[in-house]
């Protein structure tokens, strides 16, 4: 099984994303598999060093202003793979 990379363009305090981040009474956190590497709205909330470093192949979008920064984090990260939004 290939691991999934995510990056997360959303807002860390949105409570609709709490299953993903955290994990909470009703949703165990992420299989083994997947791993968010993190999270942030805006581009100057990610750390690209550690994210060049970790290969990121998929990204999350929840975020009603992401479409700059998508296309930025898409230019950084050829390796990503996926782009899934939370509204799909």
């Amino acid at each position: 099984i290939k691991q999934a990379r995510i990056i997360c363009l959303s807002d860390p305090e949105d409570a609709n994303n709490n299953a993903l981040y955290k994990g909470d009474e009703l949703h165990e956190l992420l299989p083994a598999e997947a791993k968010v590497l993190a999270v942030g709205s805006t581009i100057e909330q990610f750390d690209i060093e550690m994210l060049k470093a970790a290969n990121p192949n998929v990204i999350f979008v929840s975020h009603p202003n992401s479409r700059k920064p998508l296309a930025t984090l898409l230019e950084l990260f050829p390796s990503v793979e996926w782009v899934h939004a939370r509204s799909a």
